[in-house]
C-alpha cells in the first residue's frame, strides 16, 4: 500500500491494499500511477516535488517513473512504508 503525506504528515493520499505476501515493488508502478493521476487531479503541480521512500521502494524503475513524472526520489531511511510528498524549494 502506498500512503502519501504532506510536508507536516497529513495523509493526502491512501492506495489500494496490496496482498501482504509479496516484496513492497509488487504492484508498485500502478500505485504510483494512481497517486500521479490523484495529484494531478487535485491540481497539484509535480515538478521538482520530493518522494521520500523508505529503501523497500528503492528500484530502477521506480526511480525513472518518478523522473519522468517530474518527481525527485529519495530514499529515506527513517519512514517506514510512507511517501512522503515534499513541495520543490522556492526559488
Amino acid at each position: 500500500m502506498v500512503n502519501a503525506t504532506n510536508q507536516r504528515g497529513v495523509p493526502i493520499f491512501v492506495g489500494d491494499v496490496v496482498a501482504g505476501n509479496h516484496n513492497d515493488l509488487f504492484a508498485i508502478l500502478g500505485q504510483f500511477k494512481k497517486l500521479v493521476c490523484w495529484c494531478i487531479g487535485a491540481g497539484m503541480a509535480l515538478k521538482g516535488v520530493v518522494v521520500n521512500m523508505d529503501k523497500g521502494f528503492d528500484s530502477r524503475f521506480l526511480r525513472r517513473f518518478c523522473f519522468r513524472h517530474g518527481l525527485m526520489p529519495r530514499r529515506s531511511r527513517r519512514l517506514g512504508s510512507f511517501v512522503l510528498l515534499t513541495p520543490a524549494p522556492s526559488p
